[in-house]
Protein backbone atom coordinates (compact mmCIF):
# COMPACT_ATOMS: atom_id res chain seq x y z
CA UNK A 1 0.00 0.00 0.00
CA UNK A 2 2.83 2.41 0.68
CA UNK A 3 4.06 2.08 -2.89
CA UNK A 4 0.59 2.82 -4.27
CA UNK A 5 0.34 5.93 -2.10
CA UNK A 6 3.86 7.04 -3.03
CA UNK A 7 3.64 6.30 -6.79
CA UNK A 8 -0.08 6.02 -7.69
CA UNK A 9 0.50 6.55 -11.43
CA UNK A 10 2.32 3.20 -11.60
CA UNK A 11 -0.93 1.39 -10.73
CA UNK A 12 -4.38 0.95 -12.22
CA UNK A 13 -7.74 -0.62 -11.44
CA UNK A 14 -9.24 -3.08 -13.90
CA UNK A 15 -12.92 -4.05 -13.50
CA UNK A 16 -14.17 -7.32 -15.00
CA UNK A 17 -17.71 -8.63 -15.41
CA UNK A 18 -19.50 -11.53 -17.14
CA UNK A 19 -19.99 -9.60 -20.39
CA UNK A 20 -16.39 -8.36 -20.52
CA UNK A 21 -14.21 -10.99 -18.79
CA UNK A 22 -11.01 -9.43 -20.14
CA UNK A 23 -11.93 -6.10 -18.55
CA UNK A 24 -14.87 -3.71 -18.75
CA UNK A 25 -13.18 -0.60 -17.36
CA UNK A 26 -9.54 0.27 -16.74
CA UNK A 27 -8.55 3.36 -14.81
CA UNK A 28 -5.11 4.76 -14.05
CA UNK A 29 -4.66 5.86 -10.46
CA UNK A 30 -3.62 9.40 -9.71
CA UNK A 31 -3.26 11.64 -6.74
Amino acid sequence: MRAIVKWPRLYYANVHNAKYPAGAIRGQLRR
